[in-house]
């Protein structure tokens, strides 16, 4: 990881994690996301969110860019059983629901 990403990581640590989330919801969100075929291992990032996974899989709600105010932290695809709030997030962005 360079030291841009080694930033970058930090600031999403600091200031995008509102809040967290119990050990065995980030644990469950880790091994979801480890096996998933958009995870990327070298660095530990969603290739569809962009997310730091190893800070996200912690958040209870972030801040991103389109939502500087907050949102409930999900998967973008729904695999953490969480479809019906990443629908809710799809709605907002005039994006069709997942099946």
């Amino acid at each position: 990881m360079s030291w841009l990403e080694d930033m970058a990581k930090l600031a999403a640590d600091k200031v995008l994690v509102k809040e967290q989330v119990e050990q065995d919801v980030a644990d469950m969100r880790w091994s979801t996301c480890w096996t998933c075929e958009q995870m990327n291992h070298e660095s530990k990032r969603c290739n569809l969110c962009g997310c730091f996974l190893e800070n996200k899989i912690w958040a209870k709600v972030s801040r991103s860019m389109h939502r500087p105010l907050g949102e409930i932290t999900h998967c973008p695809i729904g695999k953490w059983n969480d479809k019906d709030i990443t629908n809710h997030y799809r709605a907002l962005d005039g994006h069709p629901p997942l099946e």
